[in-house]
């Protein structure tokens, strides 16, 4: 390594089946035929995830693998190049994982949205005593 330099985290994917998955939103992801983000933006993914039959009902959200971050960065990579050019532009993410009902497929909702940052006021959030 060159002086000065700080080494690079590489991150991979130890899931095998990540690549296709990732396709498959690209793929979904390109039928919008929208341009790119260019701007900051928001995305929103709720994963219903496949309920094991033993587990009772009332259970409803997953606390077991395929661990959250990686769901939402597999999402991410998938839809870069296509909703946005780089994934650095993504400054607000939520994501939730549930089991699907029985009446629902497994699957993923994903909500990409444009983000306008008003112009903060300054909030106090310490008032001089009187």
């Amino acid at each position: 390594m060159a002086a000065g330099k700080s080494p690079r985290a590489v991150v991979t994917s130890d899931n095998p089946a990540a690549a296709g998955w990732q396709s498959l939103i690209r793929g979904q992801a390109q039928t919008l035929y929208e341009p790119p983000f260019a701007g900051p933006v928001g995305v929103t993914v709720v994963f219903t995830l496949p309920r094991p039959k033993s587990l009772p009902r009332r259970v409803q959200h997953c606390v077991k693998k395929p661990d959250i971050d990686k769901l939402a960065r597999n999402v991410l990579d998938g839809l870069t190049g296509v909703l946005f050019l780089d994934d650095a532009v993504v400054v607000d993410l939520h994501a939730m994982k549930f089991y699907a009902p029985a009446d629902v497929a497994p699957g993923a909702v994903i909500t990409v949205r444009e983000l306008v940052v008003p112009d903060p006021e300054p909030v106090p959030l310490f008032r001089a005593p009187a």
